[in-house]
């Protein structure tokens, strides 16, 4: 296997050294290990690892704004604003704060899953006059990584762009990031500029990929406009919408934005359905619908019965079937369970059909105030109605008292091939009390990456099992060679047939018996076939499953990626397997499959 590869050579289940709070508890392997909870935290920016100390003019004292992904290698990526510091009258006079003033565009990389990172790679470089970056948004597409952001070359901030990022790595592990060409695409909203007065534009955090339905591999990110005439956040006119891309297309905008007074210049309504949306995170159901969290601004702020945001959430049953780019949105509906939440951007994660991530500023003690506390998790099984139990802390220092002062700020959330979850966070910054300099700045001010599995949020097994072409128990009949010639392969390589007859299987070993997601993976290109046969065998029995013709593997399109194949009951032992028949004439791939436990 050559070293940073993304997948063992054989079955993997996580394994792992077990870290709470710094402390060295173990190593467990073999079945028990599937149930052993991790946690771990990483500091990624600190004052004294700034890309400009704090003591330069200007110097980057803030880091704000966070994404967080996982490319195709399960290298993890992340990327902030790095922000001026206030060093200059000069420097206040013209931007007035940190939040409006001029800001490079930082992305750092860890190439082993979060245990050490790069130094800064500019995405974009700012200076004091005009240029300024901020809002990043990663989008992983197959073997593809994109960095969004809204910047200007003026200092008005009205454009957006994005960049492909190419994280390269060599033989020894040593490596480094580049970027391709800045993409103006400002241009494709600029008929709503014109309906609606937008000025101000804004991607955050990542996209998502669609596994399921008519437009399964569609890449979508929300994106969020306001206007900026006004003093009040009431009188700036709010809306969301998505900008996506279908498999070999281009970035379009959904014709159908997210707002309830869209033609209204000012939001005059006081009931609980004034939502006027800001930063928002989506993600997919089991179904294939897909719902929507969005900071919620009201025009009572801030009181203690309702506090300036609070996560709400709009469900999109079904796509349009007379425009390709309209999105019906159901009405808005409480997220139930998720309180405390202050003025702050959350993160929203899909683990798997059964498991939805999101992470907040959580403050139970200040409710409905402006302040920015205690990084916390919900875990939603419903597919994001309902947030039950009590908050998961991935960071909370002073918790008996609430007094330790901005101890965390905006979050995102991502996984990679092996099950661990990466949520990246702002920490131990200036108190975010409205009053005092913000976000995330000062002395103590760190981004941070925690590290966990699903185990360590609910107490129960949820092994993720991948099985490379590589594994002891992957077997083929036929011919097939073996190959890495084409990115976004697992591990070392992948194999290929041109044989219509030449079969390859993957048998997982389950220790654990239930209901499994079942996923695939390949390299694309042009030379390959466009429906893949996959039969499946499962529950121990008799049953087999052969994936219907709609949903066979299109192995021109969208490599190095999962597919959801199917979620099927897998009974305990090695009765259960993945089987996929070459097509004539086509050059068909074997790469890896995984198992996802719900």
């Amino acid at each position: 296997m050559k070293k940073n590869s993304s997948c063992p050579p054989g079955s993997f289940r996580r394994s792992v050294v077990l870290i709470t709070l710094g402390l060295l508890i173990g190593s467990l392997t073999g079945p028990a290990a599937l149930a052993s909870p991790f946690f771990q935290l990483y500091d990624v920016w600190t004052p004294a690892n700034s890309d400009l100390g704090a003591g330069t003019s200007p110097g980057i004292e803030p880091h704000f704004v966070y994404a967080i992904g996982v490319d195709w290698r399960d290298h993890v990526l992340v990327a902030c604003e790095g922000r001026f510091n206030q060093g200059t009258a000069a420097h206040i006079a013209l931007y007035g704060s940190t939040d409006g003033g001029p800001k490079h565009l930082l992305l750092r990389v860890s190439w082993n899953r979060g245990q050490s990172w790069t130094q800064d790679f500019r995405v974009e470089t700012a200076n004091v006059d005009s240029e300024s970056w901020t809002n990043p948004a990663l989008v992983i597409d197959g073997a593809k990584t994109y960095i969004f952001y809204t910047g200007s070359l003026d200092g008005s901030g009205k454009d957006v762009f994005y960049r492909e990022v190419f994280n390269n790595i060599d033989s020894t592990g040593a490596g480094t990031v580049t970027f391709g060409p800045r993409q103006d695409i400002t241009n494709l909203w600029a008929s709503r500029v014109a309906d609606f007065g937008w000025n101000s534009h804004g991607p955050i955090g990542h996209g998502i990929k669609l596994l399921k339905g008519t437009h399964r591999g569609r890449v979508m990110l929300a994106f969020h406009h306001q206007t900026t005439t006004g003093t009040t956040p009431q009188t700036k006119l709010k809306s969301i919408d998505v900008l996506f891309k279908n498999p070999g297309g281009s970035w379009q905008v959904s014709t159908e934005p997210l707002e309830d007074t869209l033609l209204v210049p000012q939001i005059t309504a006081t009931t609980a359905d004034d939502v006027d949306p800001g930063e928002s995170r989506l993600a997919e159901r089991a179904d294939g619908s897909f719902f929507l969290i969005t900071r919620k601004e009201t025009n009572t702020w801030p009181t203690t019965a309702n506090p300036e945001y609070r996560p709400r959430m709009r469900a999109a049953a079904n796509w349009s079937t007379t425009d390709p780019t309209a999105i019906a949105w159901g009405g808005w509906v409480n997220a139930v369970g998720i309180t405390g939440t202050t003025k702050t951007d959350g993160g929203l994660l899909r683990f798997s059909d059964t498991a939805h991530l999101y992470s907040f500023s959580n403050n139970p003690a200040n409710n409905g105030t402006n302040v920015r506390r205690y990084m916390a998790l919900r875990l939603s099984t419903d597919g994001g109605v309902n947030w039950p139990g009590s908050p998961k802390d991935i960071y909370a220092p002073g918790v008996s008292t609430y007094t330790e002062p901005g101890s965390a700020t905006y979050s995102d959330l991502a996984r990679d091939s092996y099950g661990n979850i990466y949520c990246i966070f702002g920490r131990d910054g200036t108190k975010e009390d409205g009053t005092a300099a913000n976000h995330n700045q000062g002395p103590n001010a760190k981004v941070t990456v925690a590290k966990f599995n699903l185990e360590w949020v609910t107490g129960t097994v949820t092994p993720t099992i991948l099985l490379d072409n590589g594994a002891s128990t992957f077997t083929t009949t036929g011919t097939w060679a073996y190959d890495s010639s084409v990115p976004g392969h697992c591990g070392a390589d992948f194999r290929t047939t041109t044989s219509g007859t030449a079969t390859a299987r993957w048998t997982p070993t389950i220790t654990t018996a239930g209901n499994y997601e079942i996923y695939i993976r390949w390299t694309a290109a042009a030379n390959r076939p466009t429906a893949v046969p996959v039969t499946i065998k499962y529950n121990g029995g008799s049953s087999t499953y052969t994936v219907p013709a709609a949903d066979k593997p299109n192995q021109q399109i969208e490599g190095g990626t999962w597919h959801y194949l199917t979620t099927k009951n897998l009974s305990a032992g090695s009765g259960n397997y993945v089987e996929i028949t070459g097509t004539a004439g086509k050059t068909t791939v074997a790469d890896a499959v995984m198992f996802q436990k719900q």
